[in-house]
């Protein structure tokens, strides 16, 4: 049975011994799926976007539903998406503005089917809520709900209630939602985006509903779409980041916390593996297995404008965040949680809210994340050697 031994999104008395993780009312949150295909879920659930029939939060982790069937997850602040192993696609949580696409406005608290189709590969729902893209294993792109600024990409500010067709186009290997925008990269290692420009973090200028492309690089691995700037990774290791960096979660060490309207250089490093974006903070893990954070914010705090390594350990796979606290996944598939902000404190020292899984079939958070990119790089290098 998993377990868990804390749970600072909801109240005080959750946390038992280590009240040291300071509980507050935000939207941390992971869901996992383990080896034997079973669904899981931990944490903020005020829009039943855990999935287990209720709205109450979940202090310890919880089964969802019965099935043994399920293959990928993408769990956004207010809503979920997830595969199964069928290529069917199911939905939960917040459908104010369609996110789920299930054709309603009415918010779940439990899987529903997605259409009829059972050719989904990936999803993403985005961190603020509002959502949701997808690929299928044909390489055709969709995405549905809010469409404020022209996000879902399809040449229009109409929001959709059902998965929309994003252009005609068959090589679409990894999309990202995010707050106000959508990112992706094709099979050819391009990068694009669309939707909003708030700190310019689409890098067009202007808002656009439909893909634009990103520069003129052609070795893109990985991208993540935070709330109001973008974060991506290069095939040679290189880490860049664009838009907003009010809090300084772009990384570029500027003391004048400048946003930036085209990718920069986050350091001089060559090994990061993935990274994720989130509101006001950044974290990405290298290929040596070590865990780094930078941006954010909280009451008096400032945010930090340069990545700094969580720890010592090298044994990281993925990160998924939301608020001030760090939720993220090693390699043995176990899941952490920490207060990122107590980073030069002895309350820093996470703490496991899920055992490992054998298989490391887990997942948090953000879909689109490091076992994306991973399967994303594995099949380049295959195309590579053929």
């Amino acid at each position: 049975m998993i377990r868990t031994v804390a749970c600072v999104a909801l109240a005080l008395a959750c946390v038992g011994a280590d009240a040291r993780l300071r509980a507050a009312p935000i939207q941390d949150r992971a869901m996992t799926i383990r080896a034997d295909g079973s669904l899981w879920a931990w944490g903020d659930n005020y829009f039943g976007q855990a999935g287990d029939g209720s709205t109450d939060g979940l202090c310890v982790a919880a089964r969802i539903g019965a099935s043994y069937d399920w293959a990928y997850v993408s769990a956004g602040s207010r809503h979920t998406a997830a595969i199964k192993a069928d290529g069917s696609l199911w939905a939960w949580g917040w459908n104010v503005v369609g996110q789920l696409g299930d054709g309603t406005g009415t918010s779940r608290s439990s899987p529903v089917r997605i259409g009829s189709s059972y050719g989904w590969a990936r999803v993403s729902a985005t961190k603020d809520g509002r959502h949701t893209a997808a690929i299928k294993t044909d390489g055709s792109l969709w995405a549905w709900g809010s469409n404020m600024y022209g996000w879902l990409g399809d040449g229009t500010t109409t929001s959709r209630s059902v998965p929309t067709r994003v252009g005609s186009s068959y090589d679409w290997a990894l999309v990202s939602a995010g707050g106000i925008h959508t990112a992706a990269i094709k099979t050819d290692g391009t990068l694009w985006a669309w939707g909003a420009v708030c700190g310019r973090q689409i890098y067009t200028g202007n808002h656009s509903a439909i893909p634009v492309r990103i520069g003129a690089a052609s070795n893109w691995v990985y991208v993540s779409a935070g709330s109001q700037h973008t974060a991506g990774v290069k095939s040679d290791g290189s880490l860049w980041a664009w838009g907003s960096n009010i809090h300084g979660q772009l990384g570029d060490d500027a003391p004048e916390a400048r946003n930036r309207s085209a990718p920069v250089r986050v350091g001089a490093a060559s090994n990061w593996a993935s990274v994720f974006a989130a509101r006001a903070y950044t974290a990405g893990v290298k290929a040596d297995g070590s865990l780094w954070i930078w941006g954010g914010y909280f009451q008096d705090r400032p945010g930090r404008h340069a990545p700094i390594r969580a720890g010592t350990d090298s044994d990281w796979e993925s990160v998924i965040s939301i608020e001030r606290h760090v939720v993220a996944v090693r390699t043995d598939g176990s899941v952490w949680i920490w207060d990122w902000f107590l980073l030069d404190e002895d309350a820093s020292e996470p703490v496991m809210i899920m055992p490992p899984d054998d298989l490391r079939r887990a997942v948090a958070a953000d879909d689109s994340g490091a076992r994306a990119f991973l399967r994303f790089r594995r099949e380049r290098w295959r195309g590579a050697a053929r």
